[in-house]
């Protein structure tokens, strides 16, 4: 696509499956207002999709295909922080950089911080003097309140409310319509299932679930788990 144009920046989506998809749809509402981006492919593992087109987009190979690029962006389109983490380091000594996308539809101040690899889908609403970290994914028509500080790799998926000056470590999972009270922090790599309503601080690497939301178990590691 586009690839005349040199002024437009070269991207891959690492990510075939449905986030893929999303993915794509913000990056082409973004190049309908102005053109940023020249989108070569997508990049997956899955050997069963190399060489399909997914809306008019091919898959060009798994993650191998950037070993001999110069400078590729890429967009790391998966929804589970732990494994955009892993690609991350996978991609560690490849020419690789990470632009950040966010949806021309986000509402944001100008004084919200963004780090780099983040994904903000459409609908999205951040108030002043918030932070969002590296590889940070926020789906649909999420709210961020003021004041908060999202790390790196938090993943908060759609119609989630976060309220004011909430603190979300590394790795943290929001299921969709997860409501967060004002002034509380959820731990690092903690998981809290849809729906949920927290108003204490959520322990690190444990799972909550209900509402209100309560303490289910410890994810002591991969194998607990729960699939996202």
């Amino acid at each position: 696509m586009n690839e005349k144009n040199h002024e437009l920046k070269k991207i891959v989506i690492i990510g075939a499956g449905g986030q893929g998809k999303d993915v794509l749809w913000t990056i082409m509402d973004i190049n309908k207002i102005s053109s940023r981006f020249d989108i070569i492919g997508f990049l997956d593992d899955d050997k069963k999709l190399h060489g399909k087109t997914i809306n008019r987009v091919p898959v060009l190979g798994g993650m191998n295909w950037l070993s001999n690029k110069n400078k590729m962006g890429c967009i790391i389109a998966v929804g589970d922080g732990k494994i955009r983490e892993k690609i991350v380091k996978k991609l560690k000594n490849v020419n690789v950089y990470f632009p950040s996308i966010i949806h021309p539809s986000v509402i944001m101040s100008d004084f919200v911080t963004i780090g780099k690899g983040t994904i903000i889908h459409a609908g999205v609403m951040i108030p002043p003097d918030s932070e969002i970290g590296n590889f940070v994914f926020i789906n649909l028509r999420s709210q961020i309140g003021h004041d908060c500080k999202i790390k790196d790799f938090v993943s908060i998926m759609a119609g989630v409310n976060v309220t004011g000056e909430t603190i979300i470590e590394n790795g943290a999972y929001l299921g969709s319509g997860v409501t967060v009270v004002d002034k509380i922090k959820i731990g690092e790599w903690s998981i809290i299932g849809i729906g949920s309503a927290i108003g204490k601080d959520v322990k690190p690497y444990s799972l909550y679930l209900g509402n209100p939301g309560i303490f289910i178990r410890k994810i002591k590691d991969e194998k607990s788990r729960p699939r996202l």
